[in-house]
Formats: structure tokens, sequence, C-alpha cells
């Protein structure tokens, strides 16, 4: 590899502009822009911030104090997490709450503190209002412009920057980081056995006589520390570079170049048609070289194999189908035609039996979730996991802090509140309460009509929140809570739990009434909107031996299913899996069911005419920086080896494996062929796990990944890998080819 090559990889300020708006305003924001910073609700001051691309920062220039120079204020932009338009952060929550209120106290009194508040915050509308979340805490500045234009401008070029950094830039950080950690007594170069050891931690098992040859090659300074040479930073990254080569990509390169050297406008196009299968325009393939391409070929619309592995890099050439990162299913069919993505105790934040309840967890998780409501101190209802050692939250809390103000910031769809009642008829009377006066208009409050056949669409009940309760009169006598009393009294402080239903809270209930389950019933004396409650075990069983009746049960009604152990805030394997089958559809918490899982059926041939006979054919070519267990820099190199799972259906439920990989966790190379056949590609996941062998003990988790079978992207595609908790082990990642052919 060139010496040179690492200056190929840097970023230029030119290669973030994509378009010759985004290089305006690039021109524009280098030279400032006034903004006003909030430092709370109510307090706010004016600065002047700047964007620099040549330190990737943004930063503002603190005032003169006492004639002391405060430190400049500055983000790392790899660092931002999510640029957001308008009131999407709880300080300006409070601040658009807090205008609202200074709004009514002016109208309605002569408060001087009301008009003073009003007259500092009440030109700031939200559409001028943009904030930064940054860092691994997640910290928010939040921001207002002098205009809209000005906002959009931040907003537009800070996303545009922050994607176009994300994997290169991630990249080489790591890298730093892991230098600046090997490098003990800080000055600022590494010797050869400080390199060596630097390369095990990163599970570079490197022949010793060709990294001794690659490090003399690099080390063009001649820094000597203690007499030994050592390598800088920037030499060591070429070491680094220079071992870690990518002769995969290089041959995909070079067999799709007509001298091998360059790629231009026809060729790239040819490529993502025939192998990837995406249609480019000659135009937008202009546009791609534009990107991802660093050096000059770019001005003569060519790209070099340094740019064409930046495009096998970035986020829109991954494996997860992007479009399916936005809502592309039809969302005009009833309810009970969708899985519905749901939280059991969402309220809390660690364990399910000592865990915190936390309004954080429904802010964190607010897709559709369940209240554990009990009679609480001041006539308040409280929620918690009844019989455990769970703290308590109040019920408006929850209502007021998370419900009203995050329901729909993930999606427009309908949350559905599954309230397991506890409380006296008193206390179920302040719910009701509280659920009309804190969600007003987004209650859905539609009575039910006595002949209905089918529950409404999630877009016909976009941004409402529906109640999910027993209802007076019902036809059922029995409770419908997640647990079993064993016919014993169940008490709560030593009071017995009372199992009566407020009328008021009652007439908030509609099309989600909950009722006992006796068992199933002819289908069209079934009443759509009354649902039942199941265990995971109990589920379990009527799919084993009532299978049919199940799925003609779901097809009209929906069924709430409560895991043994499953909240968002966990991280593990289940709630990861659950995570990936709801990435799809634009993680709007609605998933489209198979056809047979909407059609009523017979029996398992009247079944069979809804699958499919997808092959699907996986190359596991090779990996890369794949980590030690647990992101450990001790321990021995490790020997992946992959291991890829289909989930779903049991007619589809399957699994192969690679063989390891001997002492190389850096670039493992497998070139390991799988095919699997699907019959119901709609309800299938797909599972990456690579592992460490050991021929005596566990064979360790080393990372992840999930995702439905139907958002595959096909051709070459990167996998990013990620622990249970839903965290990517940047950079780690594998290097697959995909095909999928249907017979």
């Amino acid at each position: 590899m060139a010496k040179n090559q690492p200056k190929k990889l840097e970023i230029h300020e030119e290669v973030l502009c994509k378009c010759k708006d985004i290089a305006d305003y690039i021109d524009i924001l280098k030279n400032g822009s006034e903004l006003i910073k909030f430092h709370s609700s109510t307090k706010c001051r004016t600065r002047k911030f700047f964007l620099d691309l040549k330190d990737m920062k943004m930063y503002y220039e603190r005032s003169f104090k006492r004639g002391c120079h405060r430190p400049d204020f500055k983000i790392d932009l790899i660092d931002i997490v999510d640029v957001r338009e308008g009131w999407k952060t709880d300080k300006f929550n409070r601040t658009g709450s807090k205008i609202e209120k200074y709004r009514r106290q002016s109208e309605e009194s002569t408060s001087l503190k009301a008009r003073n508040m009003l007259r500092k915050l009440g030109p700031i509308e939200e559409s001028v209002c943009f904030s930064i979340i940054y860092g691994d805490d997640r910290n928010s500045l939040d921001l207002a412009a002098r205009d809209r234009n000005t906002a959009e401008m931040w907003v537009l070029t800070l996303n545009h920057v922050r994607s176009s950094l994300k994997e290169v830039e991630q990249k080489k950080r790591w890298l730093k980081n892991q230098f600046l950690k090997a490098d003990l007594n800080k000055n600022g170069a590494l010797n050869f056995d400080e390199c060596c050891k630097l390369l095990k931690q990163l599970n570079v098992n490197a022949d010793y006589q060709q990294t001794k040859k690659i490090f003399e090659k690099v080390n063009t300074n001649k820094n000597e520390i203690q007499g030994e040479q050592a390598l800088d930073m920037e030499e060591f990254k070429e070491l680094f570079l220079t071992l870690m080569s990518r002769p995969e990509i290089e041959e995909i390169f070079k067999s799709n170049s007509s001298d091998g050297k360059e790629m231009d406008v026809d060729e790239l196009q040819n490529f993502l048609d025939k192998e990837q299968n995406m249609k480019f325009t000659k135009e937008e393939c202009f546009h791609l070289i534009s990107t991802f391409e660093q050096s000059d070929l770019r001005g003569r619309g060519k790209m070099s194999f340094i740019g064409f592995i930046q495009l096998l890099l970035s986020e829109e050439f991954q494996i997860f189908n992007q479009k399916h990162k936005t809502v592309f299913q039809d969302m005009t069919l009833p309810l009970s035609h969708y899985f519905i993505a749901s939280s059991h105790n969402t309220y809390l934040t660690g364990g399910q039996l000592s865990g915190e309840s936390s309004v954080e967890g429904y802010i964190e998780a607010l897709k559709a979730g369940c209240l554990d409501c009990w009679d609480g101190p001041k006539d308040e209802p409280i929620v918690y996991h009844g019989y455990t050692l769970t703290s308590k939250i109040l019920f408006r809390d929850i209502l007021h802090d998370a419900i009203d103000k995050y329901a729909f910031k993930a999606s427009e769809y309908p949350v559905i509140l599954s309230i397991e009642n506890h409380c006296s008829e008193e206390q179920q009377e302040k719910m009701a309460h509280h659920l009309k006066q804190i969600l007003k208009d987004s209650l859905y409050l539609v009575p039910v009509e006595e002949g209905m056949q089918y529950l409404p669409s999630p877009q016909a009940l976009k941004r409402k929140i529906i109640v999910k309760a027993k209802k007076v009169h019902s036809s059922e006598d029995d409770d419908d809570n997640d647990y079993e009393s064993n016919g014993e009294d169940l008490s709560v402080n030593g009071s017995k739990v009372v199992q009566g239903v407020n009328y008021k809270l009652s007439d908030l209930v509609n099309i989600c009434q909950a009722v006992s389950f006796h068992g199933f019933q002819n289908p069209s004396e079934a009443k759509c909107y009354q649902m039942s409650s199941f265990s995971e075990s109990k589920a379990e069983k009527l799919i084993q031996n009532e299978k049919m009746n199940f799925i003609n049960y779901n097809t009209k009604q929906l069924s709430r299913i409560y895991p043994i152990a499953l909240n968002y805030q966990s991280g593990d394997k289940s709630t990861f899996y659950n995570d990936a089958k709801f990435k799809q559809n634009g993680n709007c918490g609605y998933v489209l069911k198979p056809g047979f899982l909407r059609n009523p059926v017979k029996d398992l041939e009247d079944l069979k005419r809804f699958w499919k006979n997808w092959l699907l054919n996986i190359r596991i070519i090779s990996g890369q920086y794949i980590p030690k267990p647990d992101q450990s820099d001790e321990g021995e190199v490790v020997d992946p080896y992959v291991k890829v799972a289909v989930l779903g259906d049991e007619v589809d439920k399957q699994k192969q494996k690679t063989k390891p990989i001997k002492n190389n966790g850096f670039n493992p190379r497998w070139d390991h062929k799988m095919v699997f056949t699907i019959k119901i590609p709609e309800s299938a996941i797909l599972v990456f796990t690579v592992k460490d062998y050991s021929s005596s003990g566990v064979n360790r988790k080393l990372g992840t990944y999930a995702l439905p079978v139907t958002s595959l992207n096909t051709g070459y595609r990167h996998i990013y890998l990620m622990d249970y908790g839903r965290r990517y082990l940047t950079p780690a990642s594998l290097f697959v080819h995909v095909s999928i052919r249907e017979e």
C-alpha cells in the first residue's frame, strides 16, 4: 500500500459539499452566525457560533469576564447524535409551556414578571428553534436562530456533515483513542514492542517479520525515544492501514473497472445495477463520486479504490434497506392486521422485581405500554409493579411528563395505554380525570358501534391515545390482570383489592375493551373491540395446540402477549430481537402481518397457499476489527466464527456457521457460502452472530446484528455489529454478499 495512503483518507471540506446549497451554507457558517443559546427554559443568551470543518468542531467564543478568558464552548461534529427541528427536548418543552403560561398571565392580569418574561421569550417561535443532541450522555444544545432560514441552514448542514463523517471519522477516532491509551508515558510515540502490544490488543496477530518490515517503511520521521525508533500517531495509522488492507474489496473493484485503477460513471452505474440491485441515473452516480471520492479524480467523474471503499462503508450501502427506515407499508387496514410494538412494565429502568420506576422509561420506550395502577397516598393513583420492591411514581406524572409530550415524537400512529387496574373506584375516577385533563384531544373517545366488524386503521387513528381497560357491563365478569391469584384474595398494604370499575374510567374505554379469555368462539360472534391478555407460556401452548383458532382469532381481534421478562430498558436477547422486528416500516411501532395472519384459514393446507419459496444465498466474506469478549483489551487474540440464524415460523427456523479463523479478530477472511430456504419471509428475522471459538470452554459472543429478512439489501454489504443493549461496537463489522431468488 502506498505510503501516502493515509493522506488520501483524510476528510477535506469539499468532500462534505454534496450540492451547491450545502457548499454555500458551509461558507456562511464558517464565518459565524448569531444564535440564542438556552441555558434553561427561561435563561438564554446570544452567542456567535462557528462551524470549523478543519478541526471538525462547532463552537462559540466565550466572553471576557474579570480579566479572565473562559474556554471556548466546542462540540466535536463526530459526537453529534441528532439534530432536531422545533421544540423536541425537555428544555424546549418547558420553554414552550412557559411562553404559553406568561401569555395567559399577561392577558389575565398585569403581572410585571409575566410581561418581562414574555418580552424576552415571546418572539421565539418554534420554527426558528433547533437542538443538537451530542455525546454518550445525549446532552442537548438548544438554540434559536434570528429567522427560519438560518435555522434550516444549520439543521441541513449539520445533518449532512454528520452523515458524511459517520463511518470514516468514527474509525479514525477509534484508532486515535487506541493509540493514546497505548502511549502510557505520553511521549506521543510508540516503539516497536509497544506497537506489537497494541496490535495484539486490537486483535491483530500479524507476522513478526512482516510487521517489522512495515514498521521500518512507515517510520519516515525517525523519531527516537530512549534509544529506540518509535512511530508517531500518523505513522502508526499508516502501519495499521497497511496491515488492514481490503483485498476482498480490491478484487470487486478491479473486476468492475476496465483498467483496475479507476471506475468511471458508467462502470459505477453498471456495478450498482448488476451487483447491488440499485437503480441510479448517471447524474446520481456522478453525485456519489462527488461525495465519496477524495482525490482530484472527483472532478473528472472517476472513483478510486479508496473512494469505492468509502462508498461501500456508507450508511446508504449497508445491509438494512434504507427505504424501510420510513413508513412504506399500507397503514389503512384494521389494527388487528398489524404486529404492534409493546413494552411490558415500561416504567421500569432496571429489573422487573426491584428496579426503579421512572417517567424516563416511557420517554425512552414510548410506543405502547402497560401501567400497573394502584391506590396511592393523598387520593393520587400510583404506578409500580405490584408485590415487588420496585419504586413508585404518580400516574399523573407519567401522563404529563412522558405520554403527553412524547407519545408522537417517534411516530404519529396510535399509542395504546394498557391499564392494569388495582385501584379503588374513587382513585379510578381520579385516573379518568387526569387522562381527560392532561391528554385532552389526543384521547380517543369515539364509542364503538355494536355491529362493528373491523377495528379502525392506524392511519385513521393517527395521533390518538387509546385506553385499554375493563368496561362496565362487559360480558365478562373476571378481571383481566397479568397475574394469577390461584383463588386467593389479593391485598395491598393489608387492604383487599377492589375489582369494581368506575363509570368515568369505563367511559374512556372503546376499541380496546379488556376481557378474560375463556376459549375460542365462533368468529362471527366475536367482537373486534374486545381483547384479552396472554402470558408468554399460555400463548405458546395455544400456538402449539390450537394454532388455526389462534390465527383466526387475531385476524379480527387484538391480543396482548406479555413476556416472562421484557422491557425496553433491558439489554437482553429477547429485547434485541424485538427491536429488530420493529426496525422496519420507519420504526413506527406497527408492522403489517403476513397474508395468512390477516385472513381466516381452515387448516394447514389452506395456510400453505400463502407460503413462498425464497432461496436466500449469503456469502460471509470477511470481518473487520472484531473485538474481544466484552470489548476487553486483555486476553488472547480471538478465533472468530460467524453463526447465521433464521428466526420466525417453525418451518423457517434454521442456522448455519462458518469455520473459526485462528488468531485473527482484525481482518478474518471466511469466504463461506450459506443457502437458506424461507417459506414465510414476512415473519423471518435474520441474525448474524460472531463468536470466539473455544475447544475447552464456552464460545463467547463478540458481536451481533439482526434485521427482518424482507429488509435485506442484496449485493455486497457491510454489517455493523452491536451488543444486546443495541449499542454499536464501532468499528466492528462483517462484509457479506447477499442474493435472493424466489422459486
